[in-house]
């Protein structure tokens, strides 16, 4: 057998993209995550194709309305680049010209949950507002981004200073904003971004004008997670699809976006699907299983996330549970081993695709991605080497199928999960796909499994016996083959 070098391994694992996606792929960058893992995500280590748009998060708003970098010296540093020598910027290192690079645009996001109880004020005062706006020129301006987004959570959230004047201030803020960006860019000789981010549930929706709003802005982010949580008394899913068997109807994906369509009148064409690239975890009382009784956030498991884990540290622990589809809701979910009274809500490559192909059928504008980083699996932990991004590389062969350079995947249906891989792997592709061959190769080039004439559409391999790295597996049927990636811990 011919070996195959690791680089080789490596340039196939890659799923080099030819074009932009067919949707919009936008991802929220935390620029408070970007010292996380020993710097592992960063502008030199982003793949630029998985995303049509970077949304940097978050420049916060002060009392007066002026906006400025929520860490002056961490935003700085990835908006304009490292300092040289001579302690100027160069911006060959940053995230804008990196991104601008590849075709991807950056916008820089205002507010997020921490920083959204000025709005109330500044949108209620005239000078404020200008303020604000000459602040977000500013900052266009400065770091050379494509636009601005607003995370306001949420226009008239009590708790947030909000009030029933949101509703009409916000109008205001919107088409100042709205107007300072046209004119900029017709001096600049560019078409800068206004977009907004609303909550999934009605009662934050109601609280715009979006007859008046909507058409100002050029894309809306649906922030369709955080339907469940540990603040409930039974465990439920953090981003259902669908409604499931147990739980309020108006909870899920499908609910908010038909809200945002039917209810508020909004185009499916300017809306973007909210995906969470994290999860979201609860204790359980006593009866270990979905819609049982809980007690709060497990801290046991993630206690370096505070109970919200993102995708990779989920893989990273991944033994401690046991995994199940709820077919009816459209997620996975984790239930603890040993005696452990732990529970995690999650996507997994699989609902993040079936997600994904609803944006397409429900002709969204795409998907939003909160955040990116927690789809970047490395080699092995703490190695510093990014072996893929799983979940984007789901939304791709979803959006656009064309976009991947190796279509031979989606024509065969290929997945292999979990990935990362512990002990063992299933494998599946279309049942159009008659008695295939299966092979494994290691980086190396070693064959680790090998089965010909398979029946079925559905494979599980024992992973145990292998060393921690990065496979390839390949399925063959005449004249065709079709490969994908997967990591072993």
């Amino acid at each position: 057998m011919k070996k195959l070098t690791y680089s080789l391994i490596i340039a196939l694992f890659s799923f080099t993209v030819t074009a932009q996606p067919c949707k919009e792929v936008v991802g929220y960058y935390a620029g408070w995550k970007y010292h996380k893992r020993n710097k592992l995500v960063n502008p030199a280590t982003i793949i630029y194709s998985n995303y049509t748009i970077i949304n940097y998060a978050f420049f916060k708003p002060l009392p007066g309305g002026e906006v400025v970098p929520g860490d002056a010296h961490t935003d700085n540093l990835i908006l304009l680049g490292t300092r040289n020598q001579q302690m100027q910027h160069d911006k060959s290192t940053s995230l804008v010209y990196k991104a601008h690079q590849n075709g991807v645009k950056v916008v820089v996001s205002v507010g997020g949950w921490t920083w959204s109880s000025h709005f109330p004020a500044i949108a209620a005062d005239p000078s404020k507002r200008k303020n604000f706006v000459n602040s977000c020129i500013g900052i266009v301006r400065k770091y050379g981004v494509d636009g601005i987004d607003i995370d306001w959570e949420y226009p008239g959230h009590a708790p947030h200073n909000g009030t029933p004047d949101d509703k009409a201030n916000l109008t205001s803020l919107i088409s100042e904003l709205k107007a300072a960006l046209v004119k900029t860019g017709i001096s600049d000789g560019k078409n800068y971004l206004l977009t907004f981010a609303t909550g999934p549930a009605q009662k934050h929706m109601a609280q715009i004008d979006w007859a008046r709003v909507e058409p100002q802005l050029d894309l809306i982010h649906l922030m369709s997670y955080n339907y469940y949580g540990a603040w409930d008394k039974t465990t439920n899913h953090n981003t259902p699809l669908y409604k499931p068997a147990t739980g309020n109807f108006r909870y899920n994906v499908d609910h908010s976006v038909t809200l945002l369509t039917d209810t508020f009148n909004i185009p499916s064409s300017k809306i973007t699907l909210g995906l969470a690239f994290y999860g979201r975890t609860a204790t359980f009382q006593d009866e270990v299983a979905l819609h049982a009784p809980s007690t709060g956030i497990d801290a046991l498991s993630f206690p370096d996330e505070k109970g919200t884990p993102s995708y990779f540290n989920i893989m990273l622990k991944q033994n401690l549970f046991d995994k199940e589809f709820d077919e009816v809701a459209k997620v996975p979910y984790l239930t603890g081993k040993n005696g452990s009274k732990a529970f995690v809500s999650f996507d997994d490559e699989n609902s993040i695709g079936q997600k994904t192909a609803f944006a397409v059928q429900k002709n969204m504008a795409g998907v939003v991605i909160w955040d990116i980083s927690g789809d970047y699996i490395e080699t092995k932990p703490g190695s510093g080497k990014i072996a893929g991004t799983p979940l984007c590389n789901a939304i791709l062969a979803n959006t656009c199928q064309g976009a991947i350079a190796s279509g031979k995947i989606m024509d065969f249906g290929l997945k292999a999960y979990p990935n990362p891989v512990l002990d063992e792997m299933d494998i599946v592709w279309s049942e159009s796909v008659f008695s295939p061959s299966i092979e494994v190769l290691s980086a190396s080039g070693q064959q680790v499994f090998s089965g010909s004439s398979i029946q079925g559409n559905q494979l599980k391999i024992n992973t145990s016996s292998w060393s921690s790295g990065i496979y390839l597996v390949s399925i063959s049927a005449p004249n065709e083959k079709a490969s994908v990636k997967v990591v072993k811990l």
